[in-house]
């Protein structure tokens, strides 16, 4: 259909078949639709009853719709071709890998609306996605290099579009003035070898043994490991690292209020949110040069890039930033700053209101405003 048939987009109806309320594609599902609601627009969500989402939406404006079919990609095609018929959607956007299949599949039954597929990952797409691409309006990545990988897939450049993620800053904590002799440097993520602890452990040991910082805390969230998952981290290391393991999201963001320090030490990333939500706390950031982070993070102004797997890299970056403190300072305003002017739902409301009215839509890095703006 012709993209002029959906200028003045009314309705858009979220669908997705996870019921993890904390995941990274869930919390973007919500901050989209509350941001469509803001902006006037009939908003539909349709997720499993046992979702959380459901509780997160409760008293808002949306339009709460629970599918126990969701689960089957054949039956919950057919109740989305009648729904939004019935209701006369103008944009379906799919989250996660069933509820994709049931969109494609709503669309070949006669779907009249636009179908845009959610893209929030770097690995390998399935086979089928140029496919998909072809029958929807494109997927919808989060980073340049989500797009980059479905082109090298065969997916049309005019079907990939890039929007970036967005926080919300309502509840964000305010930085915690602490004293220079507690500074702490706060990793989070897991033991998935892509989340890089290994390479942050490895950091840890030449800061403390190279450098002698026996004065800085170094703390990690959502893991817990010892010398059996990492043989090839030196052993005593897991002394000198406080593991809080798996924590409720608010008291990660608590944790990395009272930091000074943001690490980012994966293998591999689309687009973090956590970077973002250290962004929004005002904090300067070690990261590795994977996926989407360097649409973030330019290397000197806001924090530093090393490439993956170089721990003398990262200590060599944290050293700097620990016996600097008004490059911390500098750093977190400009992240503080930055999350204020791309990453706010308002802000991902405008993008995804010109991707949904017709336009290819391919949103500017905020790491080239960076480099165009601050200088050191």
């Amino acid at each position: 259909m012709h993209p002029q048939s959906f200028q003045h987009v009314r309705s858009v109806l979220y669908i997705t078949d996870s019921t993890k309320h904390s995941s990274g594609g869930n919390q973007q599902l919500i901050i989209n639709a509350l941001a469509m609601a803001e902006a006037g627009l009939h908003v539909y969500v349709v997720v499993p009853p046992e979702s959380g989402i459901a509780h997160a939406l409760g008293k808002t404006p949306v339009h709460l719709v629970l599918c126990d079919s969701i689960g089957y990609v054949g039956k919950t095609a057919l109740f989305l071709h009648r729904f939004t018929k019935k209701h006369a959607i103008d944009v379906v956007h799919t989250f996660h890998n069933k509820a994709i299949k049931s969109g494609i599949l709503a669309k070949l039954l006669g779907g009249r609306f636009r179908l845009f597929l959610n893209r929030g990952v770097i690995y390998t797409p399935n086979a089928l996605s140029c496919i998909f691409a072809r029958i929807s309006d494109g997927f919808v990545c989060n980073s340049y290099k989500a797009a980059e990988v479905l082109q090298k897939a065969l997916v049309p450049a005019s079907k990939t579009h890039v929007i970036f993620n967005a926080v919300t800053l309502d509840h964000a904590p305010s930085p915690k003035n602490l004293p220079t002799e507690h500074l702490r440097v706060t990793y989070v993520g897991n033991n998935n070898p892509v989340k890089g602890f290994d390479t942050f452990l490895q950091a840890v040991h030449i800061l403390r043994t190279r450098h002698g910082r026996n004065d800085v805390i170094f703390q990690a969230f959502g893991t817990r490991a010892d010398a059996a998952t990492y043989p090839h981290v030196p052993q005593n290391v897991y002394a000198n690292v406080l593991q809080h393991g798996t924590v409720p999201h608010d008291e990660v963001l608590d944790a990395l209020s009272s930091s000074n320090i943001f690490v980012l030490s994966s293998r591999q990333e689309s687009m973090p949110n956590v970077l973002l939500e250290a962004f929004i706390i005002g904090l300067p950031a070690v990261c590795t040069s994977v996926g989407g982070v360097p649409d973030l993070v330019r290397d000197g102004i806001n924090g530093f890039i090393c490439p993956p797997d170089a721990p003398e890299c990262l200590a060599s970056k944290i050293e700097t930033l620990l016996n600097n403190a008004g490059l911390r300072r500098s750093m977190g305003n400009i992240n503080r700053d930055l999350t204020h002017t791309f990453f706010t739902p308002a802000s991902k409301g405008k993008h995804l209101l010109r991707l949904y009215n017709g336009e290819h839509y391919i949103q500017r890095r905020p790491s080239e405003y960076l480099g165009s703006v601050f200088k050191f």
